[in-house]
C-alpha cells in the first residue's frame, strides 16, 4: 500500500469577509524547498524572526487574499510518503506532483473550504515552481474544471535547460573581463 500526506497551511483574508477574496496558493521551488518556508519568511500573516519566534508581517498577502503553502513534491517538508517509512525517497515526477496537488486543490475546494470553490484562484510561486505551476494549472484545466483558476504568477523561474541558457551569459561577460575567478566561472557555467 501506498500512501501519502500532503501538508499545507492556510491562512484567511484579513478582512471581515474572507470568504469573499481570492484564494492564493504558493508553490516554492527546488526541487526540495519547502513552501512553507516561503509562507513564513516572505508572505504569510507571519514572519520567523531572528530568535525563532513569530512576528506580524505588515506586507502580508492575507491583506488582499486567503493564502495557502502546499508543500511541493510529497516528502518535502512536513509532508511525507510510504517510502521515506522505509528510508527510502519518493519517487516524484513533475506530471505526478502537478496531479497530486490537483487532488490536493479538489480536496481544499470541496471538502475543507467549500465556501471560497466559487472564488478567484491563482497559483504562485519561484523558482522550479516555474514548473510546478503551469503542469499544475494544466492538470487542473485538464481533470478539474470546477477549480476556478483565473489567473498564475511565477517569480524568478526556472524552467528548462534549453531555453534558459542564453541566462549564463553575465556570468560569461564577468569572466570575460575577470570579475568572476576562474574556479566560481568553471562552477557556474
Amino acid at each position: 500500500m501506498r500512501f501519502f500526506c500532503t501538508q499545507y497551511w492556510y491562512a484567511t483574508a484579513e478582512d471581515d469577509a474572507p470568504e469573499t477574496k481570492p484564494v492564493v496558493l504558493w508553490l516554492n521551488g527546488g526541487p526540495g524547498s519547502p513552501s512553507t518556508l516561503g509562507f513564513l519568511q516572505e508572505l504569510g500573516p507571519l514572519l520567523l524572526n531572528n530568535t525563532g519566534g513569530l512576528h506580524v508581517n505588515p506586507y502580508a498577502w492575507t491583506k488582499l487574499a486567503n493564502v495557502f503553502a502546499i508543500e511541493s513534491p510529497i516528502g518535502v517538508g512536513y509532508s511525507y510518503c510510504s517510502a521515506q517509512k522505509e528510508g527510502k525517497v519518493c519517487k516524484n515526477t513533475d506530471k505526478f506532483t502537478a496531479s497530486a496537488a490537483r487532488a490536493a486543490m479538489v480536496n481544499f475546494f470541496s471538502t475543507k473550504f467549500p465556501e471560497l470553490a466559487s472564488n478567484d484562484f491563482f497559483i504562485t510561486g519561484e523558482s522550479y515552481a516555474g514548473v510546478y505551476i503551469p503542469t499544475l494549472a494544466k492538470e487542473i484545466l485538464d481533470n478539474a474544471p470546477q477549480i476556478n483558476l483565473v489567473g498564475l504568477a511565477i517569480g524568478d523561474p526556472c524552467t528548462d535547460n534549453t531555453a534558459q541558457a542564453d541566462s549564463m551569459d553575465s556570468v560569461w561577460y564577468s569572466h570575460k573581463y575577470s570579475l568572476i575567478p576562474d574556479a566560481e566561472f568553471d562552477l557556474l557555467w
